[in-house]
């Protein structure tokens, strides 16, 4: 290759140079991790499950504005509480039914008087933790997020076309008290 068009491409400069971050430990270039290899886990239901994909792993906390009486020139910005929204997850139906039946476990906690605690609250055995581990290229685990107290709120089924070949997806809406990320 010659060298004007090795320098437009940026293959002799240094992975600095183009931007890319090192390891300061090892100096070995520090990649993005792709976000296609993943897997969710839920310990309670004995489950380690696929999905197509995997949403909402946000996080914000609100911001509190407060003006003092004396202080005109600019507002004072707190933080609030912190808010997580639902965590969405999509799949193909099959025969896996693990998250379905946790799903049908809710409706059924909520449908009964029967099911409720000592304090008179619902019986909180519906929720748990879920997990969602994310894989690097070398297959080890590069980011873990943990839904503390989670339970599935929202179960959809898509559309039946007898025109279409199309898997049939189902989404589930998962909420959760926290997003723990590692």
């Amino acid at each position: 290759m010659p060298e004007n068009q090795a320098k437009a491409t940026g293959r002799n400069k240094s992975a600095t140079e183009r931007g890319q971050s090192r390891d300061s430990a090892t100096g070995r270039a520090i990649r993005p991790v792709t976000g296609f290899k993943y897997r969710v886990v839920c310990a309670k239901l004995n489950s380690i499950t696929s999905f197509q994909s995997v949403g909402g792993l946000e996080q914000e906390v609100d911001v509190v504005s407060y003006r003092e009486g004396d202080w005109p020139i600019t507002v004072i910005k707190y933080p609030g509480l912190a808010t997580y929204p639902s965590i969405t997850l999509a799949k193909g139906v099959s025969s896996d039914t693990a998250f379905i039946e946790w799903y049908e476990q809710v409706c059924k906690i909520m449908d009964t008087n029967k099911a409720t605690s000592a304090s008179g609250l619902p019986d909180p055995s519906y929720r748990m933790d879920m997990t969602i581990e994310l894989y690097d290229r070398a297959g080890q685990i590069a980011r873990s997020w943990i839904a503390k107290q989670a339970w599935p709120s929202k179960l959809s089924w898509g559309d039946l076309d007898a025109e279409s070949s199309d898997i049939l997806i189902h989404t589930m809406e998962i909420n959760h008290e926290g997003l723990v990320s590692f």
